[in-house]
C-alpha cells in the first residue's frame, strides 16, 4: 500500500514524529498494515482526532477498533483513550506543546454526512469548532451523529497543527460522496470543505491505490 510505505519513510526520516488517528472503519485496513510494519516504534506518538463518549470496550469505541490494532503488535501501551477529562486545560495543552514540537501526520476520514473527526455542520458546537481565531482544544460535543451519542474532538485549529494531512477514501462509495461534495461548494453543507479550504496544501487524498493533492484529486475525477 503506497501510504503506508509512505508514512514509514516520513517515520525513518524522522527523529520523533507525531501520528493522529481518525477512528470510524475507512482507514482500518491501513492501519493494520502500517502497524505491523517494522520501523522504530519509540519514536511514535500516537493521537487520536475523536472519540465517541462511550466505554473504551464498547463496540462503539473509536479506541476499542484502533488498539485491536495494536495490541496485536505490542503496541497497545503507544495510544492513550480521548476521554472527557482529555478536554481539561492541561492535558490540551500538553497535547498542542506536543503536537507542536514534533512533525506532525494526520489520518482523516469523512462520514457519510460530509463530517471528519467529530466536527458536524448540525453541532451546537460548529462554530467553536471551526473558528480559527480560538486556540488548539478538544471539545465535548452533544449527542450527534451516528450513534447518537455525545462526541469528543480536537478542534480545527489543533487539527491545523498537523505538517500533513491524508483523507483516506478506501471505497468508490467515499470516493464518490467526496466528488459530490466538492462539487456542491457548500461550506455550510459539509463540514470536510472547510478543512480543505483552510489547509489544501497539507492535504493529500489516498483513495486506497493511490496519493494526490487535492488539484490532482479533482482533475482525475472530473470535479
Amino acid at each position: 500500500m503506497r501510504l503506508v510505505n509512505q508514512v514509514i519513510e516520513d517515520i525513518n526520516k524522522a527523529k520523533k514524529i507525531n501520528l493522529i488517528l481518525t477512528g470510524g472503519n475507512s482507514p482500518l485496513k491501513f492501519y493494520d498494515k502500517l502497524f505491523r510494519s517494522k520501523v522504530n516504534w519509540k519514536k511514535v506518538n500516537l493521537f487520536m482526532t475523536d472519540e465517541r463518549a462511550v466505554n473504551i470496550k464498547s463496540k462503539n469505541s473509536n479506541y476499542k477498533k484502533i488498539n485491536s490494532i495494536l495490541s496485536k503488535n505490542n503496541l497497545s501501551e503507544k495510544l492513550k483513550p480521548l476521554e472527557m477529562k482529555s478536554s481539561k486545560s492541561k492535558n490540551v495543552s500538553n497535547t498542542s506543546k506536543s503536537l507542536k514540537k514534533f512533525k506532525t501526520i494526520c489520518f482523516l476520514a469523512i462520514g457519510d454526512d460530509g463530517h471528519f473527526a467529530s466536527i458536524f455542520v448540525k453541532s451546537k458546537k460548529y462554530k467553536q469548532l471551526v473558528n480559527l481565531k480560538r486556540k488548539p482544544n478538544i471539545l465535548i460535543t452533544e449527542k450527534i451523529g451516528k450513534p447518537f451519542i455525545k462526541r469528543i474532538t480536537m478542534n480545527l485549529k489543533m487539527l491545523n497543527l498537523s505538517t500533513k494531512i491524508y483523507l483516506i477514501l478506501d471505497n468508490k462509495k467515499k470516493i464518490r460522496i467526496f466528488k459530490n461534495i466538492l462539487n456542491s461548494k457548500n461550506n455550510n453543507l459539509y463540514s470536510i470543505l472547510t478543512l480543505l479550504n483552510l489547509a489544501k496544501n497539507k492535504i493529500s487524498i489516498f483513495d486506497g491505490y493511490s496519493i494526490n493533492n487535492l488539484k490532482k484529486f479533482s482533475e482525475l475525477n472530473n470535479v
